[in-house]
């Protein structure tokens, strides 16, 4: 496994921009245009997903690693109220058989609704 220099840089990055949005680390309307004045885009939510599982609000850490369940999910991102999230999970599911991560894919379905966080994403 490889070591993750960039996530620790990267997680500082999006709390500065959550709480550039909205004063708060966990953002609950989506940020207006204006709440960028330098140019930057707003977080997606594989950002935001990562930044709450790293902040210990989202998920639980288990001997595998990092479990996550749909439900969690969808109540901690209630402010998404589109099909997209219940399809984030499991479009971002490692294929079976593979073992590689890619910039789209990064989690493990261990059963209906259950799934484990690629390791490379925590180290």
């Amino acid at each position: 496994m490889t070591e993750n220099k960039f996530l620790p840089l990267y997680i500082a990055a999006m709390k500065m921009t959550a709480m550039k949005c909205r004063g708060e680390l966990r953002q609950t309307k989506p940020c207006l245009p204006d709440a960028y004045p330098d140019g930057d885009e707003p977080p997606t939510l594989k950002q935001r997903f990562l930044a709450a599982v790293m902040r210990g609000e989202l998920g639980s850490l288990e001997s595998q690693g990092y479990i996550v369940t749909l439900k969690e999910f969808k109540t901690y991102f209630s402010d998404i109220t589109t099909q997209y999230a219940d399809s984030f999970l499991p479009a971002a599911t490692i294929e079976p058989g593979q073992i590689s991560m890619s910039h789209t894919r990064f989690l493990f379905r261990l059963r209906p609704g259950v799934y484990l966080l690629h390791s490379d994403l925590i180290e």
